[in-house]
């Protein structure tokens, strides 16, 4: 230790001889000290210096403090014995810090290890990793984050792949129920017609098929099961599968409608239901229509508009119900209209439906125009009313024109 002290001459102490531990010594310098003369009115010439340094030398400080009276005999044993009982204690202190200080580290450096190998596998594409760490630190709530993460991946790539499997599976019932129905011009002995169909949803309830009896006359059905998605497609082919089944075996009118209400009846649930009809085109110029709680085709016959009304319940709502037939004249250039309830609850910006008005309206308008026109001239109609462009059902429109 290294003191140094600047003094004047005459401020030099008197006694500055070294102590036991401390040794002093001092410069003599002939160089004023700038500023002492101005300070005392005296010429800087007359002014000297000395520096004085001292050196503390522990050793020596020690070694004298011993040497006293207060630490001889017993004392000075009890207080050696004090020092090293207090140099173990912070040494054992010491080491029980290193110790916990080497296990804390070992932990977060193992932590933070497998930290990275997940982080890793997960930007491999493997979100099965986990930490699973017992550390209670930081770092330990850092991992379980990141373990609860991954195991959010991990889930919603699970969920991401079932939910495409699942469109994949929806995509292709889509196009298999397309598949049951015709196309917009289909051909048909005896008929001239055309279609219009749009689900609201990726499979529509609604239903329209041409088909034959077992004599070979044809028939024309049009329905629209309750609801939408892939169980109102599933219905809506059971039906059309059972009905196909029914005319080929001889079945008509009434008679069929009760087996086709018995079997909906006994595979679905009362919120599951349809609304069916069929007319029968006959040979003797006559058309036999059987309803079952359908909107009531029309009937065109020399610019004349008629409605066919045939109140009934809907098919699969009650079992033992009877269905209403009825016939028809329906001649060369007689035309049928059926359509879906979709057409007629179009609603405008003011929630008033296109409703049966309007469309007989238009169905008068147009009643001895081209089939296509006539579709058109009602396509438009709907359209120009529900000035939103967005639908809340299944559109399905078709026409039928006799030869």
């Amino acid at each position: 230790m290294l003191t140094s002290f600047i003094y004047p001459p005459e401020a030099i102490p008197a006694d500055h001889s070294s102590s036991p531990f401390v040794a002093v010594s001092w410069l003599y310098t002939s160089q004023p000290v700038l500023g002492t003369a101005a300070a005392s009115g005296q010429n800087d010439e007359d002014r000297k210096t000395v520096a004085i340094f001292t050196r503390l030398s522990w050793r020596r400080a020690l070694s004298e403090l011993f040497a006293q009276g207060a630490f001889q005999s017993r004392n000075r044993n009890w207080a050696l014995l004090s020092l090293l009982v207090v140099g173990a204690i912070l040494l054992a202190v010491y080491l029980v810090a290193l110790l916990i200080a080497y296990l804390l580290v070992r932990t977060i450096t193992k932590t933070v290890n497998r930290l990275s190998r997940a982080t890793r596998n997960i930007a491999t594409g493997d979100f099965s990793v986990r930490i699973a760490t017992r550390a209670r630190d930081q770092v330990g709530d850092l991992a379980r984050s990141f373990d609860s993460m991954a195991a959010s991946l991990e889930s919603t790539l699970q969920d991401r792949a079932a939910k495409e499997l699942l469109d994949r599976e929806i995509e292709q019932a889509r196009m298999i129920a397309q598949k049951l129905l015709p196309g917009p011009d289909a051909e048909v002995p005896g008929l001239r017609t055309t279609a219009f169909f749009e689900p609201v949803a990726q499979m529509g309830g609604d239903y329209y098929d041409f088909l034959a009896t077992r004599s070979g006359e044809p028939a024309i059905a049009i329905g629209d099961v309750s609801g939408h998605g892939l169980p109102t497609a599933l219905l809506v082919a059971a039906a059309k599968a059972a009905l196909e089944t029914l005319l080929e075996s001889g079945e008509s009118g009434n008679g069929l409608f009760r087996k086709l209400n018995g079997l909906l009846h006994r595979s679905t649930d009362t919120r599951n239901y349809m609304t069916l009809a069929l007319a029968t085109i006959r040979a003797d110029g006559q058309v036999e229509l059987t309803n079952a709680g359908h909107p009531p085709p029309y009937l065109l016959s020399n610019g004349s508009v008629r409605s066919l009304e045939l109140p009934a319940f809907p098919l699969g709502l009650f079992a033992g119900k009877e269905f209403p037939t009825r016939s028809y004249p329906f001649v060369p250039g007689d035309r049928l209209v059926f359509y879906t309830d979709g057409i007629i609850e179009c609603r405008d910006r003011e929630d008033d439906a296109f409703g049966f008005e309007r469309f007989e309206d238009v169905l008068k308008l147009h009643a001895t125009a081209p089939i296509p026109e006539l579709k058109r001239a009602i396509l438009e109609a709907v359209a120009g009313h529900c000035a939103t462009g967005v639908f809340d059902d299944d559109r399905t429109l078709l026409i039928c024109e006799r030869l």
